[in-house]
């Protein structure tokens, strides 16, 4: 009896322990697939969220801010108007803007300051002009009227021989060299005085306007009383400019 009893006990005892040993691997198994079926449902979910991003999203790192440095800091906190106290006050400093201004030549800046070399430089021009017509008229006639050359019959046989239309420029040339001096040393005169107002300067301009008229009536039709009323109002209009110096000088 003893014995029966006891391998009854051990038998139950051991199919207890299978029956604890059973149902503890079946919930370690369900425990497992739960937990692995709960990953794989993650996992699922986020690759979804994944695929329904928008595909223009750049995941590229935010570009590095450069801290400001002590040059910049300063440059603009200078260029800052700072509050000025009640004793001093402080000016703001604004950057200079280029303006674009036209270029002058250099005449237009002699002819500004000294005006009065224009109708200079302009008269002594003419004379030159009517020198070359000396040249233009005189050279063919010495030898169509066979003129000698000998100093002492070449001055003479020109008076003569020539006529009067190729002599015009000639004296017309004396002319220019004779009254006119007076006129580039008053004009000179008056630019070493900075003499430049307008009513000299248009008086030396009126001068050489009405030398270049006398010029131009002498070496064409020479008409005495014409070239004498031109000749005697520039000699009207010498006298101011010269008298406009005396003025500069002892008035």
């Amino acid at each position: 009896m003893l014995v029966s009893s006891w391998l009854v006990g051990c038998f139950r005892s051991k199919k207890k322990v299978c029956c604890d040993f059973t149902r503890a691997r079946v919930n370690l198994s369900a425990f497992v697939s739960e937990g692995i079926y709960h990953k794989v449902g993650q996992v699922t979910y986020h690759l979804t969220k994944v695929r329904s991003l928008p595909t223009d999203i750049s995941f590229s790192r935010p570009p590095k801010i450069k801290p400001p440095t002590r040059t910049s800091f300063h440059r603009r906190h200078l260029q800052q108007p700072r509050k000025n106290d009640h004793n001093t006050t402080r000016q703001t400093t604004f950057p200079k803007t280029h303006t674009h201004t036209p270029a002058m030549s250099s005449s237009s800046l002699v002819l500004g300051s000294k005006p009065l070399l224009g109708p200079l430089a302009s008269l002594s021009l003419w004379t030159f002009c009517i020198e070359g017509l000396l040249y233009y008229r005189r050279t063919p006639a010495l030898a169509k009227y066979n003129i000698n050359f000998d100093p002492a019959l070449v001055k003479q046989e020109k008076a003569t021989k020539l006529p009067a239309f190729v002599q015009w420029p000639a004296d017309n040339f004396n002319n220019l060299l004779e009254q006119p001096t007076q006129f580039y040393a008053a004009v000179l005169a008056l630019t070493l005085l900075e003499v430049k107002d307008t009513a000299t300067t248009r008086a030396a301009w009126g001068y050489v306007g009405l030398r270049v008229v006398h010029s131009l009536i002498h070496v064409s039709v020479n008409r005495v009383t014409a070239r004498f009323a031109v000749w005697a109002s520039s000699s009207v209009v010498l006298l101011g400019i010269t008298a406009r110096l005396a003025v500069e000088l002892w008035g």
